[in-house]
């Protein structure tokens, strides 16, 4: 027996929620028996490396047949209309973030009702990680369930090279409650201290013009796929992402999964993430007490080892293979294949 999984995206344009659903299909599809479908109006594929093991086809909402699907996974809020025309299906909700928390400083408050309209439909939703969970619940008198987040060794993974003198921050400046210009203010005065820092800036879109009138900027880059990011993230001596809102925090794990310490807030998903460790977290705005952590990184050869080995440990738990394991299992995997008493299949992450 074949389960077919139809998954619904918005677009394949570069983005870590982009990201997490194409390698959770590649995963899924070397699960024997097992065959993930992605649906998507809009197909853009240049900045994904890695093989694609599943179809993708490219079709508007209104045209998609879904009757051959065992299950059907949306992505995001304004796909609503495909669950009212097929609720017969078993539906699930991949949630990464709830599109509601960034209403106001996205100037989009008008959509409030129509995000509240679509999580309350009946069909349950999956995390990422325990803070969204708890966050639906207090929306949705649906099911929700965690099933985690993964990271791609293959990418992100450490190096062994001994010399780096980057400091690496990542994200859009336009974006407030990404905290760019608070981690743009610490690289300042980093720099200021340890003037052969070399700051180097990633982005979806290109603000270097309105960044570089107030910071120093050593290199500004836009657009760069995950392979080229994890070649950034070994060659930094340390990263900062000082968001005041998150739902999951993907620059954050792909930074400590390199051995790349990183300069992080003190928000929930941080919080769950570095849990049962000594990492320390800051206030968004605490630029201070972040300073005082990184000149210590710097200066002190040994702490810098401890702490990159804390975060090391933290990646370590993150795994597309168990991420892939609980969706099946919350979509029915384990009553259809397991009723015979057999071992799950041995898949290897990437």
């Amino acid at each position: 027996m074949v389960l077919k999984i139809a998954f619904i995206l918005p677009g394949t344009t570069l983005s870590g929620g982009v990201k997490v659903v194409l390698e959770l299909c590649n995963v899924l599809a070397k699960f024997p028996g097992i065959k993930p479908y992605l649906f998507t109006p809009h197909k853009s594929l240049n900045w994904f490396s890695d093989p694609i093991l599943f179809p993708i086809i490219q079709k508007e909402y209104h045209q998609l047949n879904l009757e051959e699907f065992g299950v059907v996974i949306t992505t995001f809020f304004n796909q609503r209309e495909i669950f009212y025309k097929w609720q017969g299906k078993k539906f699930f909700h991949l949630c990464q973030g709830y599109e509601g928390d960034y209403l106001k400083e996205m100037n989009k408050e008008e959509l409030k009702d129509e995000i509240l309209e679509f999580y309350n439909l009946s069909y349950p939703k999956l995390t990422v990680n325990n803070f969204l969970k708890e966050r639906l619940k207090k929306i949705t008198k649906a099911n929700v369930y965690t099933v985690g987040m993964g990271i791609n060794r293959s990418i992100f993974s450490p190096s062994t090279s001994s010399k780096k003198n980057m400091v690496l921050i990542v994200g859009p400046s336009e974006l407030e409650f990404k905290g760019v210009k608070n981690s743009l203010k610490l690289a300042a005065l980093l720099k200021k201290d340890f003037p052969y820092l070399k700051i180097t800036r990633i982005s979806p879109v290109d603000t270097y013009n309105l960044e570089k009138e107030s910071f120093p900027i050593d290199n500004f880059l836009t657009s760069i796929s995950p392979h080229k990011m994890g070649e950034f993230y070994r060659k930094a001596l340390l990263s900062i992402y000082l968001p005041s809102k998150e739902g999951f925090g993907l620059p954050v794990l792909e930074s400590v999964s390199c051995k790349t310490p990183v300069l992080a807030s003190n928000i929930p998903p941080f919080k769950e993430m570095f849990s049962k460790t000594n990492y320390p977290l800051f206030v968004p705005g605490d630029i201070a007490n972040a300073f005082y952590f990184a000149k210590r990184l710097i200066k002190d050869k040994a702490y810098y080892k401890y702490i990159a080995q804390q975060g090391l440990k933290i990646s370590k738990r993150y795994s597309y293979v168990k991420m892939a394991t609980k969706f099946l299992f919350f979509c029915g995997w384990e009553s259809l294949f397991h009723k015979g008493g057999d071992k799950s299949p041995q898949v290897r992450a990437p």
